[in-house]
């Protein structure tokens, strides 16, 4: 076989083993992470084997140990990214929300009742109080700029 000829083998081997690995890669990820801590906890496990302790024993307390590390990470980390999503809805609905008040201050010709009430219903996620408050406050709005 020529130097060429080899080459291509080489190269035609290698796109089949990355197709593969692109093909499979759902199903071997659990298997690379796990071959990762292995190979970062293996230190751990040989020291304590060097304090007498059976590699078995090692490998339990260490799984362990690590299963408790990820658990606690888990239980931190979810309060923390959910409570940001759960900013970042409300901040978006509270520009919806605004948008949707402008419509109905500007263009809807309803009663005064009327409209403080689809304001306060707008307004959600509020006591009814705090949004029938702040509906009034915008008729009051919209009507000093009808106004001027």
């Amino acid at each position: 076989m020529t130097p060429a000829r080899q080459a291509y083998a080489w190269l035609g081997g290698f796109a089949v083993f990355v197709g593969l690995l692109w093909l499979l890669g759902d199903v071997l990820t659990p298997f690379v992470a796990g071959m990762v801590i292995a190979y970062l906890l293996d230190p751990l496990a040989d020291r304590l084997e060097a304090w007498g302790t059976s590699r078995t024993v090692a490998t339990s307390l260490l799984t362990l140990l690590f299963i408790l590390v990820v658990l606690c990470a888990v239980l931190l980390l979810v309060p923390v990214v959910g409570g940001g999503k759960k900013r970042k809805s409300r901040s978006q609905s509270g520009d919806e929300g605004a948008e949707q008040v402008r419509t109905v201050v500007r263009v809807t010709p309803l009663d005064e009742t009327m409209r403080r009430d689809e304001l306060a219903q707008l307004a959600g996620g509020q006591t009814h109080q705090e949004a029938l408050t702040f509906a009034d406050s915008l008729l009051k709005q919209a009507q000093k700029l009808r106004q001027s």
